[in-house]
């Protein structure tokens, strides 16, 4: 009798045990697809090339990203799963300087779900930033920068508009762009892309340096200290 008894409750229970599976273990492993990639120290563009409906697939929604740089900005987005469904352009044209990150205006009082952002990457630049120039860059630096612009993409996905106007009228200070650009640093080493800064810093500090914009950013020295002490 206690065995039938058993067998009936086993039977009675096993489609909750399915439900429960559903709604806590399914959920759980569709998050795994977002979690943060561990640091690597160089990204080979073959491997990327490989995976790239991959990356397409989890990080591209909501994206637009010109093809000639699509597998470098996918690769720097995995590293950011806070934007996945954030929109966000990337435009290639002629700019002052090689990349920049903003809001999309008409989109700065909008509920910050409903807002656009762009990161600019610069076609053409001085003689004197030139070394930075998207396109002389390795595929590393590349990534490396994309990740630095990703963290002011995400310092502004927070902010009411109110304080991104403030924070766009502060940023004329000398001080206040340093400690930004800074902290920015910062932002895509915690988000484990500091290997890939470290080859940026390499690639273009000393032009930074040169046009007087070398102190905003965070020195091949200052990023090597920080990826120890973060013990990556």
């Amino acid at each position: 009798m206690a065995n039938s008894i058993y067998k009936i409750y086993f039977k009675l229970s096993l489609p909750f045990f399915y439900v429960l599976s559903f709604l806590f273990f399914i959920p759980n492993l569709l998050q795994s697809q977002h979690d943060l990639p561990v640091a690597m120290e160089r990204y080979d563009f073959q491997n990327d090339s490989i995976r790239l409906d991959q990356l397409k697939q989890i990080y591209g929604n909501n994206k637009v990203i010109p093809v000639s740089i699509k597998q470098q900005v996918l690769v720097a987005l995995s590293h950011y799963p806070e934007l996945v469904d954030v929109p966000i352009e990337f435009i290639l044209k002629k700019a002052r300087v090689a990349h920049t990150s903003s809001i999309v205006i008409k989109t700065i009082f909008r509920k910050k779900k409903s807002r656009r952002y762009k990161i600019i990457i610069s076609t053409a630049v001085s003689e004197m930033l030139s070394p930075g120039l998207h396109q002389r860059l390795s595929y590393n630096a590349k990534i490396g920068v994309i990740g630095h612009e990703l963290g002011h993409t995400l310092y502004y996905k927070d902010k009411s508009g109110l304080q991104i106007i403030g924070f766009a009228i502060k940023y004329l200070s000398k001080k206040f762009g340093k400690k930004i650009e800074n902290e920015t640093d910062r932002i895509a080493i915690t988000h484990n892309l500091g290997y890939q800064l470290l080859e940026w810093s390499r690639e273009a500090h000393d032009a930074l340096e040169e046009a007087g914009r070398g102190e905003n950013y965070l020195t091949p020295e200052q990023i090597l200290e920080e990826l120890n002490e973060g013990g990556l």
